[in-house]
């Protein structure tokens, strides 16, 4: 096998820089990839061909990157908008032709959606988002999806967007909280032909953030009660429960109140006890001795 690499400068990078690419294959003399037409102007026009059994040439008008091993590498600059094709010429044989076609900073290009801000923040107990664009061009609708990684992501939801617009537009999507201290989330934007882009990822902090620490004192424990502190959302209930290290419950309490106090019965042994403190979106598990 073969590899060829091209480097260039000049190449648009905010966007999907590929525009147009076609490919053929034949066996005559002459080499064409078929004919594309570009969207923009000032486009890289990049042409590759391999196989033919003599040796191959450029077509008009390209340069010549590589010809090794008798292939061919070529490209040219295309100043208008047209239809073009990565031409060569060769003494005939089977062959394989490829044109792909780049936008560059030159090119007259519209982005079609510019982005002032995308943030995100805990409000009421929920993840809100907002975003806001400057311009619009054939814009279809957002799409906002959420990792706890960074890496899999997962779609939340969809926002129709303004479609055209040259003044601001503001955008806000609701998405609910995790147990993880963060999420990620990152905007994909939809052209109304299907095509697509994304925009930055953001990192925003959940609400149960530090909102879920629970002390228990004293430790040890006299063997009447222990209590304690939690912090969670305000009037979400909670539950305790203890354990023995049998795994059998001794008491349990129920509140919504930041300091808790849990009785304990009559007799109880001294020993390693466990409580478990549970709300709808919390559980954690904390030991203590008692001792008497």
């Amino acid at each position: 096998s073969q590899v060829y690499i091209s480097e260039y400068s000049g190449i648009l990078s905010v966007a999907d820089p590929l525009d147009q690419s076609a490919v053929a294959i034949g066996n005559s003399a002459a080499v064409s990839s078929g004919n594309k037409t570009i969207t923009y102007n000032n486009e890289l026009i990049y042409g590759a061909s391999i196989g033919a059994s003599g040796a191959l040439t450029k077509g008009a008008g390209f340069n010549l990157r590589s010809g090794a091993n008798s292939n061919i590498i070529e490209d040219k600059n295309a100043a208008t908008i047209g239809a073009y094709n990565a031409a060569f010429t060769s003494a005939g044989g089977n062959w394989v032709a490829q044109v792909a076609t780049f936008i560059s900073t030159s090119s007259s290009f519209v982005l079609p959606v510019d982005l002032l801000s995308f943030t995100g923040e805990c409000n009421n107990n929920h993840i809100v988002l907002d975003w806001t664009t400057a311009a619009e061009t054939n814009n279809d609708y957002f799409t906002i999806e959420r990792s706890e990684d960074g890496a899999v992501w997962e779609t939340l939801g969809t926002v129709k967007s303004a479609g055209n617009s040259s003044v601001n537009q503001n955008y806000s999507f609701t998405a609910g909280e995790t147990q993880n201290s963060i999420s990620y989330f990152r905007l994909k934007q939809t052209d109304l032909n299907g095509t697509f882009q994304y925009f930055h990822t953001i990192q925003v902090n959940n609400c149960n953030n530090n909102l879920t620490t629970v002390n228990l004192y004293p430790n040890p424990s006299n063997g009447l009660a222990v209590s304690g502190t939690i912090n969670l959302k305000d009037n979400q209930t909670y539950s305790i429960e203890i354990f023995n290290s049998l795994g059998m419950m001794v008491s349990r309490y129920a509140s919504t109140q930041t300091e808790f106090t849990v009785s304990f019965p009559r007799g109880l042994v001294s020993g390693i006890y466990y409580a478990r403190i549970s709300s709808a979106g919390f559980s954690t598990t904390k030991s203590f001795l008692v001792t008497r």
